[in-house]
């Protein structure tokens, strides 16, 4: 059994992806880790150049975009090791980050979920443990008035009543935990999956860790804000509509 899987989903964005594995070389070539990428049907020849570059990489082709849990749970299900940890293509990703959190994990049977700081390629830094969504949240988070950085709180426990939800650019996941609580919903194509693990990981009694003393960098560039009429825009309300029936959030 490996040590760590990584796993890191992408869809037509070859040059990012590429650059966020280039952080994960060290890793790549150790034999007690494995990168596993989940390719959402991509044009751009991402699955062609991962293959000719790192041919020790476990990758998965879907002919379309499945979205991002289906993704993911691919990604899950092919990895063989105890620890977990998921990556968004677009962040750097740092080897003393990563190990940090996993010897974290290791030595803690109680967390559920181990994150570190976020940056952006600025060094400011991100807003990666947020208050568990509902419609007031969301309007607050249009309106600008959300009133605390959840991003700097180093905190053990999420309650899932009023507690924060740490965000899916990197989560590292206990694999007993996943297989207690069960993986992400496939029904939210893309959207709050991640907030819907950290409360089903809170309610099974696991508490959830950030480590504020390393980081990673992360581009983030919301795509349904960018293009707010698009489909996935449009699959991300539903997604939140979903969400906020399925945990009566609406206030």
């Amino acid at each position: 059994m490996k040590r760590l899987s990584i796993v890191i989903l992408t869809c037509n964005q070859k040059n990012i992806t590429l650059e966020c594995l280039r952080n994960l070389h060290p890793l790549i070539e150790h034999g007690d880790f494995e990168v596993i990428v989940v390719d959402n049907g991509s044009r751009d020849g991402t699955v062609q150049e991962i293959i000719s570059l790192y041919p020790t990489i476990k990758v998965i082709c879907n002919e379309r975009n499945l979205g991002v849990s289906r993704g993911r749970n691919q990604g899950y299900r092919k990895a063989s090791s105890e620890f977990i940890l998921q990556l968004d293509n677009d962040t750097i990703p740092s080897v003393e980050a990563i190990m940090s959190m996993l010897t974290y994990a290791e030595n803690n049977d109680e967390v559920g979920i181990v994150t570190c700081r976020m940056v952006d390629d600025k060094g400011i830094v991100q807003n990666n443990c947020r208050p568990f969504p509902g419609v007031l949240e969301k309007l607050k988070s249009i309106l600008h008035l959300n009133d605390k950085d959840y991003s700097l709180v180093d905190f053990n426990n999420v309650l899932e009543s009023d507690g924060s939800y740490i965000i899916g650019a990197c989560q590292l996941l206990r694999r007993v935990v996943l297989e207690k609580v069960g993986y992400l919903d496939e029904r939210i194509f893309y959207g709050p999956e991640d907030a819907d693990i950290c409360i089903r990981t809170a309610r099974a009694g696991y508490c959830m860790k950030y480590l504020s003393g390393v980081s990673i960098v992360h581009y983030y560039a919301r795509i349904t804000k960018n293009r707010p009429y698009s489909r996935l825009a449009f699959n991300h309300l539903k997604a939140l509509i979903y969400f906020y029936h399925k945990y009566s959030r609406w206030v």
